[in-house]
């Protein structure tokens, strides 16, 4: 034996199992006193942080000759959409800032793409990547409808 007991032994509970791909959980509405607005911009902001670290991993191992154009285009993509994204947060106007955010999602959606037919990632990474960036495009299209939906 180790003599290491683990948390139930000292009387503490479990750790809470979430999914590691997207960092941690949001709280709920009642532990922050967000409304539904706060809560999707957290959400939002906190998958396109989860989308930048994963760009960072993803085009690390790149070919050097890709990874000083492509990847570092990439890299500056997913840092764009996250300041967009905060951006029409701040601004009581949101309508341009969330257009060009989509604009640039779409870019970066075409630049994975042509990283993957050029075999310069492999395509399990290219699916793990496109999976995160549709959830940050549901998130962005859902937030752009109800903005939308405001100005009518």
């Amino acid at each position: 034996m180790s003599g290491h007991a683990g948390p139930a032994a000292a009387g503490l509970p479990p750790p809470q199992q979430s999914d590691p791909s997207y960092g941690p959980t949001p709280p709920s509405e009642a532990a922050l006193g967000l409304d539904r607005r706060q809560e999707r911009y957290w959400l939002i902001e906190r998958r396109c942080k989860d989308l930048c670290l994963y760009l960072d991993v993803l085009t690390r191992n790149m070919p050097r000759y890709e990874k000083y154009v492509l990847s570092a285009k990439m890299r500056e993509i997913g840092y764009l959409c996250l300041e967009l994204a905060i951006a029409a947060n701040k601004k009581q106007h949101k309508k341009t800032d969330l257009t060009r955010f989509n604009v640039q999602h779409e870019f970066l959606r075409q630049l994975l793409n042509l990283a993957v037919e050029a075999q310069h990632i492999e395509p399990r990474r290219h699916r793990i990547a496109c999976k995160k960036l549709d959830e940050v495009g549901r998130l962005l299209g859902g937030w752009l409808r109800s903005e939308l939906r405001a100005d009518s």
